[in-house]
């Protein structure tokens, strides 16, 4: 709880539109009640929430028959914990999408009937590998690791978004509304601000997932 409230702090203050993409496998430990109390504190802080499936397998190594029950266990887990009659969104876990065009147009598919969006990725920026050298050179010691960590985060953040800046540019003609994929970890719950600072030097605004997906490069 000690680290979503750090995570959401400068979310709140500063009314960033998020959505958290929900792992309904996870934290086997919590009672419902310790779920609901962390999905309301999401919640309260404007988050739309989302499914990221119940297991977070890979669909390009799980039949997909067996992926679209993990989507549908997750679904009905995470409407009976927030009471939402339904949820709007989905993101693959990986980003995969499926290996062959047959499972892809499956899925999909399977996604309309549902009418659940599958939320696509712009900015994906690996974050969770600095959390994780972070984390082990906390667990070692290493102070020096740790500085480098906290150090060179933002920058090499920077210089991915400076890449993808210009593949749309390539790719589709111009820039248009970007979706970043962040991880709820102790790294961004520390460096949150300087990363939202970075972006706003960078003159961008926060928009919500919803509004992003109106612009037309995403029905491409």
């Amino acid at each position: 709880m000690e680290l979503t409230g750090r995570l959401l702090k400068p979310i709140r203050e500063g009314k960033v539109p998020v959505t958290a993409f929900v792992i309904a496998g996870n934290c086997e430990s919590l009672t419902d009640a310790q779920w609901r109390s962390a999905l309301k504190l999401w919640m309260d802080a404007g988050a739309e929430i989302g499914n990221h499936t119940w297991s977070h397998q890979s669909l390009t190594t799980t039949p997909v028959a067996e992926y679209e029950a993990d989507i549908q266990k997750a679904d009905e887990r995470i409407r009976s914990l927030t009471g939402k009659a339904r949820l709007e969104y989905f993101r693959s876990p990986m980003l995969h999408t499926g290996a062959t065009p047959a499972v892809k147009v499956e899925l999909e598919r399977f996604l309309a009937e549902h009418r659940w969006t599958q939320s696509p990725v712009t900015f994906d920026n690996s974050d969770w590998m600095f959390s994780y050298v972070l984390a082990d050179a906390r667990k070692r010691g290493d102070k020096s690791l740790e500085a480098r960590v906290k150090a060179e985060y933002v920058p090499y953040m920077e210089s991915v978004i400076e890449f993808f800046e210009r593949r749309s540019v390539e790719v589709v003609g111009r820039e248009f509304p970007q979706i970043l994929l962040m991880h709820a970890n102790v790294l961004n719950s520390e460096l949150l601000p300087d990363l939202l600072g970075m972006l706003k030097r960078r003159g961008y605004q926060f928009i919500s997932l919803r509004e992003a997906l109106k612009d037309p490069a995403y029905s491409l």
